[in-house]
């Protein structure tokens, strides 16, 4: 096995990569879906099998704990924001269209990249700056990063005041594209409702507003809640402005804030809901040779069947960036009313050793080997 076969560059940084370019990531499964160690690969010496290269069938899940649970593959940038999987990555007992359903996968499930900031002990310890607009004796801002979720008294809590700032210095810039926010558990009224989060500009020596949320509710102890934005450039400062929490007359509190390199949606792709004829208008019967699906656009074509032959390496084809014809590939879509082999209780595959443009059905629940999950990882780009 090898790296995509594109003209593009493996990188290490999803804010740096170019339409073309590759990057690890690591999946385990027991039986849920962890991914991890994005673009880190290469740095881990664990032992545990993460730093392998997963087989271009993807991992199988089985409670007899023989099966292979564990490894990396790449995600390849397509598009402004969008990275598709090289491979099928999860097939067989947690693999079926209704399992990933379940775990929300097949139209997005919250993920980042993990949280950039060091389990705090004090405001400079073990490594930045952690600090407050006011902090209420024996909850200093540090509480907010001390990984703490679930003691009350391990939050930042402002000294009286229902509004202020939450701020870490990172000893070198970074770029952050999102944050989650858990609020202190058995206050809840006491959690942000308004605010904007921020970044130092240290060329302008201002402010900069990187998002803006006004109106949050729904806040759960133990729980915390994503955002995510566009944003390519590096800074060391970065803040949570609040002018209005949820309701308490007295205090604005966070349990734990987390900031993150990478924050958007794991999901899969969408592959058109009937075949498409050699015009590219829907047809309800198999196409020979296929010709696609219909509509058009959808992803698994505009991505896949259509990438570009400008970058594919010389001597290799789209097989060996996309390695389709190994294992067919579920899709978000059911067909339309009226297709062959069609039918409520059948989602659209796509791929297989039939071709790229290969489309059709398969029962939902159906674990079989051939048929898995290829992640897309979505995200806000500037």
């Amino acid at each position: 096995m090898a790296a995509p076969a594109t003209t593009g560059l493996l990188r290490t940084k999803v804010a740096e990569m170019e339409i073309g370019d590759y990057i690890k990531c690591g999946l385990q499964v027991n039986p849920s879906r962890i991914f991890n160690h994005l673009g880190k690969i290469d740095e881990l010496n664990d032992g545990a099998g993460i730093n392998k290269e997963m087989p271009l069938t993807g991992l199988t899940y089985s409670s007899n704990g023989v099966d292979a649970h564990i490894g990396y593959f790449y995600f390849i940038k397509v598009s402004k924001g969008l990275l598709i999987a090289d491979r099928i990555c999860l097939t067989g007992q947690t693999g079926s269209w209704n399992d990933l359903n379940k775990t929300k996968h097949i139209e997005g499930v919250p993920w980042n990249s993990g949280n950039n900031i060091p389990v705090m002990t004090s405001n400079t310890v073990p490594s930045g700056l952690a600090s407050a607009s006011s902090e209420w004796v024996g909850q200093p801002a540090f509480k907010a990063f001390d990984g703490n979720i679930s003691n009350a008294g391990n939050a930042w809590v402002t000294n009286s005041t229902i509004g202020g700032w939450l701020q870490y210095d990172f000893p070198e810039p970074r770029v952050i594209t999102g944050y989650a926010v858990c609020p202190q558990i058995s206050n809840l009224l006491r959690s942000p409702k308004d605010w904007t989060f921020e970044a130092w500009d240290e060329t302008e020596s201002r402010w900069v507003i990187l998002d803006q949320r006004i109106g949050i509710i729904g806040w759960a102890s133990n729980a915390f809640m994503n955002f995510s934005f566009a944003n390519k450039k590096v800074y060391s400062k970065y803040r949570i402005n609040v002018s209005a929490n949820s309701g308490d007359a007295t205090y604005l509190s966070i349990q734990e804030m987390q900031l993150f390199e990478v924050s958007g949606v794991i999901r899969t792709l969408t592959g058109g809901v009937a075949f498409a004829d050699s015009e590219g208008n829907k047809a309800l019967t198999e196409q020979n040779p296929p010709q696609g699906a219909w509509p058009t656009n959808n992803e698994w074509d505009r991505y896949i069947t259509k990438y570009p032959e400008s970058r594919i390496q010389e001597g290799k084809t789209l097989n060996d960036i996309f390695h389709f014809a190994e294992c067919m590939t579920w899709t978000q879509d059911t067909g339309s009313d009226g297709i062959s082999s069609g039918s409520a209780a059948r989602r659209v595959i796509r791929g297989g050793s039939n071709g790229v443009a290969f489309y059709n059905t398969y029962s939902s629940d159906n674990a079989n080997i051939q048929v898995g999950f290829r992640p897309v990882l979505e995200y806000k780009e500037v």
